[in-house]
C-alpha cells in the first residue's frame, strides 16, 4: 500500500487512478510515464492536457497585451518628453535662474535657422502693438503681429515675433560710429569653417576680398567637422588659408579639433592644435603686446585702442574628465577677472570683448555664473562688454545678456554661406553703451556680388 500511496501522490491524483488499481509492472510503467491503465483515465488525462493548453494560450495572451499596453505607454511618455533630462535651477543671489539660458529653446533677437540671413537691425524683444512704420506689401487689418511667417525672399525689416518670450527690451536708437576716431578698432571674425569641400573652395576667397579694413582676424573655433580622428592635414588645410591673410589672426580653442575627436585621439588632437595654432598671431609682424595664462597658454589677451580683447578656451562638446573641465572653467574665470581689474578700473582700457567657441550650457555654470554675478555686482555694468562666440551655426544677436545692462552677446554663425564678420568697437567714445560702442557689419550686401 505504501508503494501505490507513493505512485498516487507523485504521479496522478486520486482522481485519475481507477479504485482498484494495482501495483503490477505493467501498471508501474503507465502510471510512471503519465499514461492511464484504463479507457476512463486515459479520457481524464486528455481533458487535463486540454485545459492546460486552454489555460497556457490566456496567459500568453494576457502577457502579449500587457507587453503592447507598457509599450504604447512608453512611446506616448517620450513623444511628450517626460524622460528629457530638465535643467536643474541654478539661481544666484540676485535669484536669476541661469537655466533661462541655456537649451534649444534659448532666447533670441534675430531669427534662427534659416537657409538665408534676414537682413534687419537690432528689432526690440517683444511684439509691438503699433503698427510698423514701414508699410508691408500686404498690410494686416489689425494691429497684431501675424501668426504666419513670410515665405520666400527675406525681409529687410526684423521679425518682430522671437523664438521664445523674453522680457521687454527698451534702448535708443544705435549710433553711427565715428570713422575718425583714433580709438575706433575694426576686426573680422571667421567661426565653425571649414567643414566640407565647398567650405574648403569658398573660405580662402573670403579672406582675400571681404576683410577690408580689418586690423586683425579671429578664428572662433571649430576649424574642421567634429568626430573626427583629428589627422594631421585637417589642421593643415585651415592654417595654410588663414596663413594668407593680410593681417594678424588669432585662434581660439574649438571642441571639434580636440574635445570632439575620436576616443583615443583626444590628445593628439591637443597636441596638433598646439603645434599648428598657439602663438599663431606670431606669423605675422605686430605690433600687440599678448599676454598669456599661465598654465593654459592658449587662454590670451591683449589691449588695442582702448578695448581689452581676451581669449578662452571654453568649448563645448562631450565632458570626458569633469575634474579637468570644472578646473579648467574656473581658473579661466579667475583670470578673466584679473585681467579686467588690472586694466579696466585703472584707465588702461574702456571695454572688454570675451572671444571663446562655445555656445554657454549648463556644462559652463562654473565660468558663467560668477562672471554674471561679476558684472552685476562689482563692476556694477560701469564698462561695455561684448561676449563673441560661435558653436551655434546661426547668427544670434542678444542685447541685456544674462539681464545686464551693458552686457552684449553675439554669436556669429560661421561657414561660408554668409561673408566675414566684422565687429567694430570703440568703448571710449561710448563707455555707457554696449550696443554703440560694440556694432556689427554683417557685410550681407556682399551676398548679391
Amino acid at each position: 500500500m505504501y508503494f501505490q500511496d507513493w505512485i498516487k501522490q507523485n504521479y496522478t491524483s486520486d482522481e485519475s487512478l481507477p479504485s482498484d488499481a494495482g501495483v503490477d509492472a505493467h501498471s508501474r510503467v503507465m502510471l510512471r510515464d503519465g499514461r492511464s491503465t484504463s479507457s476512463e483515465s486515459t479520457s481524464d488525462y486528455s481533458n487535463d492536457t486540454v485545459e492546460k493548453k486552454r489555460r497556457f494560450a490566456l496567459y500568453a495572451g494576457c502577457f502579449a497585451i500587457v507587453v503592447v499596453a507598457v509599450a504604447i505607454a512608453v512611446s506616448t511618455l517620450l513623444a511628450t518628453g517626460v524622460f528629457e533630462k530638465e535643467i536643474s535651477p541654478v539661481q544666484d543671489q540676485e535669484g536669476f535662474d541661469f537655466s533661462d539660458l541655456f537649451g534649444s529653446n534659448m532666447p533670441s533677437i534675430m531669427p534662427v535657422g534659416t537657409l538665408q540671413p534676414t537682413i534687419t537691425p537690432f528689432p526690440t524683444g517683444e511684439p509691438s502693438n503699433l503698427p510698423s512704420d514701414v508699410p508691408s506689401e500686404a498690410p494686416s487689418s489689425t494691429f497684431q503681429p501675424s501668426i504666419s511667417p513670410t515665405v520666400g525672399v527675406p525681409s529687410s525689416s526684423p521679425t518682430w515675433v522671437p523664438t521664445m518670450a523674453i522680457e521687454p527690451i527698451s534702448r535708443p536708437p544705435v549710433v553711427p560710429m565715428d570713422l575718425t576716431s583714433e580709438t575706433l578698432m575694426t576686426f573680422c571674425v571667421i567661426a565653425d569653417v571649414p567643414y566640407n569641400q565647398v567650405e574648403t573652395e569658398a573660405l580662402p576667397g573670403q579672406i582675400a576680398t571681404q576683410m577690408d579694413g580689418c586690423e586683425f582676424m579671429v578664428h572662433l573655433g571649430d576649424l574642421f567637422n567634429g568626430d573626427t580622428f583629428c589627422d594631421e592635414e585637417d589642421y593643415q588645410i585651415i592654417r595654410d588659408m588663414m596663413l594668407e591673410s593680410k593681417v594678424p589672426t588669432f585662434v581660439v580653442v574649438g571642441d571639434n579639433e580636440w574635445n570632439d575627436c575620436q576616443r583615443g585621439f583626444i590628445e593628439i588632437g591637443w597636441e596638433r592644435w598646439v603645434n599648428n595654432f598657439m602663438h599663431f598671431e606670431n606669423h605675422w609682424a605686430h605690433n600687440f603686446t599678448v599676454v598669456r595664462q599661465p598654465g593654459y597658454q592658449e587662454n590670451f589677451y591683449f589691449i588695442h585702442k582702448r578695448t581689452l580683447i581676451i581669449g578662452l578656451n571654453v568649448v563645448g562638446g562631450r565632458v570626458h574628465n569633469s575634474t579637468e573641465w570644472t578646473q579648467r572653467l574656473r581658473t579661466g574665470y579667475e583670470w578673466t577677472r584679473s585681467v579686467i581689474d588690472l586694466n579696466l578700473p585703472t584707465g588702461n582700457a574702456d571695454g572688454v570683448i570675451i572671444l571663446s567657441h562655445a555656445n554657454p550650457s549648463v556644462d559652463h555654470l562654473e565660468l558663467v555664473v560668477p562672471f554674471r554675478n561679476y558684472v552685476a555686482n562689482e563692476l556694477e555694468n560701469k564698462y561695455p562688454i561684448l561676449y563673441l562666440h560661435g558653436d551655434g551655426h546661426s547668427y544670434i544677436y542678444t542685447p541685456h545678456y544674462m539681464r545686464q545692462s551693458n552686457l552684449l552677446r553675439i554669436q556669429h554663425e560661421g561657414g561660408t554661406n554668409e561673408p566675414i564678420l566684422k565687429i567694430m568697437a570703440d568703448p571710449a567714445r561710448y563707455p555707457g553703451s554696449v550696443y554703440d560702442a560694440f556694432q556689427v557689419d554683417r557685410q550681407l550686401e556682399l551676398m548679391d556680388q
